[in-house]
């Protein structure tokens, strides 16, 4: 019997139990959420990982002692930690939960409606807890790391979504002659989640080698011109023009537009035009419709339909309309997203989940 038909099965099995015990299944439900927090934050408290749960230190205090004489976790002055019994079973139990969860489902309804490669959602809510922020950052990662191949280029932008996802690379995978390069120049003040930064990231994480790109995201196409003429800018230019897979961000139009420091009628006339989501400086309103186009500096639209592995990552239910505009214009993409968006654009679309 294959993979697939053992996870649908086990799938049936918790329907009838949910059925029958439902309280049973919402046992297995928090137990899981807290053996993930204590994986992801070990050593952790009681009393942060109640905070990080959404639940009262008694009920923790409860459901960890069961876990710690089941040999799950250890308790340790500094705080619990997951056992190594426990880390397996997180693995084990991982694409059960997926689907107990309900996100296979959407995942699948997501995809077809908008006509993209696949989706993926991760628990929880990044504009909620820091939890869930890392929890994506570990999706978009093992995702990425699915698809990489020796000899790639790759390219990533910035933000903090996509510093996150950096972070919780672990390049368990060792591929041979990888290069990472940032896909547009820098945007706003943060050196921490500039692509630079965050291509040097993932560079260090994949023994890969980096080119760093020393320019503003906005230059006046003027002096772009010229400054591309440089040898050492035209070549680091040229490998971000042919890259073989783009990590990216999705950015809420108004955000973006303030970050980039557009001036005030610019920005008014964004909106005006009902713009919603942004990304490599393009501006796109909720039909997918690009209404505003800044003079950035990195790969563009055209560019990345030409790009055969495409992986958008982005959470937050505010986000949902920004996804949506933005996808729909890159039928290429893996989506990678959280599950608040998600139910936000399951909403949006009218999917009956």
């Amino acid at each position: 019997m294959c993979p697939g038909d053992c996870e649908g099965n086990v799938s049936i099995q918790f329907d009838v139990l949910e059925a029958m015990l439902p309280e049973a299944v919402e046992s297995l439900k928090e137990r899981y959420r807290l053996l993930e927090c204590i994986s992801l934050r070990q050593p952790i408290g009681r009393r942060t990982l109640a905070l990080e749960c959404g639940m009262t230190e008694r009920r923790v205090r409860s459901e960890t002692e069961i876990m710690y004489r089941s040999g799950l976790v250890e308790i340790f002055a500094s705080g619990m930690c997951a056992t190594q019994r426990g880390a397996q079973v997180l693995k084990e139990l991982g694409a059960v939960m997926h689907n107990v969860l309900g996100f296979e489902k959407k995942e699948k309804l997501l995809a077809e409606s908008l006509g993209i490669k696949r989706v993926v959602i991760s628990k929880g809510d990044i504009e909620a807890t820091r939890l869930s922020m890392e929890t994506l950052g570990r999706s978009a990662a093992a995702v990425i790391e699915n698809y990489i191949q020796d000899g790639d280029t790759i390219a990533v932008t910035g933000g903090s979504t996509l510093r996150c996802v950096a972070d919780s690379f672990n390049g368990s995978t060792r591929h041979s002659d990888i290069k990472v390069v940032p896909g547009r120049g820098g945007i706003g003040t943060n050196p921490e989640i500039q692509s630079n930064t965050i291509a040097s990231v993932f560079a260090d994480k994949l023994n890969a080698k980096t080119d760093i790109l020393y320019l503003p995201d906005m230059l006046n196409p003027r002096i772009a011109r010229t400054i591309m003429r440089e040898p050492n800018i035209k070549k680091i230019m040229a490998a971000i023009k042919n890259v073989d897979m783009l990590i990216f961000g999705i950015g809420v139009a108004d955000e973006m537009a303030h970050r980039r420091g557009l001036s005030k009628p610019i920005t008014d006339m964004i909106a005006q035009r009902g713009a919603v989501g942004e990304a490599f400086g393009y501006y796109f309103n909720e039909n997918g419709e690009i209404v505003y186009l800044s003079h950035t500096i990195g790969i563009t639209l055209d560019e990345m339909k030409g790009i055969d592995r495409i992986i958008g990552v982005a959470g937050g239910a505010k986000k949902a309309k920004a996804i949506l505009s933005v996808i729909r214009n890159i039928k290429n993409t893996i989506l990678v997203t959280d599950e608040s968006a998600a139910n936000e654009m399951c909403s949006l679309l009218g999917l009956n989940i």
